[in-house]
């Protein structure tokens, strides 16, 4: 399953650009929606799940990895964090420093284990992440985004400044 991107632009970004003139918009199901410039309800406790998601996907890349490799790999996550996926470099050090606290309580034994499980892992990292989108999709769109992921089908979200 492959996971679908999303481009967060977070409220202090989007109300600087509304006071520049410069509208941002999402493209969901092919609907173009302007954002709003202020803090959305729900949006902050949904960006710390996307935080935790990206502990717990980086946590178990470093578990596939031999533990000499890790903090080299890790660096390299956490760069990628803030150049790809536009996080702010402060959440990319929290996502790496909380996988790393986190890879160094489990044993050799341990992460061969993880490592052998890891089509059922990635399969689940990829239906949260679906949720996710959806979650946020939802959020975006003024309803009340479900708690249960469960209740949460596919979204699809890409959220541009317009200029694309």
């Amino acid at each position: 399953m492959k996971t679908v991107p999303l481009n967060y632009i977070a409220p202090s970004t989007r109300a600087t650009m509304s006071l520049l003139g410069v509208p941002l918009v999402a493209n969901i199901a092919g609907e173009t929606v302007t954002l709003p410039p202020h803090e959305m309800p729900g949006e902050i406790e949904w960006r710390v799940e996307v935080l935790k998601w990206h502990v717990r996907k980086t946590f178990y890349f470093l578990a596939s990895l031999p533990s000499s490799e890790r903090i080299q790999k890790l660096l390299q996550v956490e760069q990628s964090l803030i150049t790809k996926s536009h996080f702010h470099t402060l959440e990319a050090q929290a996502v790496a420093e909380a996988a790393l606290v986190s890879i160094q309580d489990v044993s050799d034994e341990d992460a061969a284990n993880l490592k052998k499980a890891r089509k059922l892992i990635d399969g689940r990292l990829a239906t949260e992440w679906s949720a996710l989108v959806s979650r946020y999709t939802k959020i975006i769109l003024g309803e009340k985004p479900a708690e249960d992921a469960a209740n949460v089908g596919p979204g699809d979200a890409h959220v541009s400044s317009g200029n694309e």
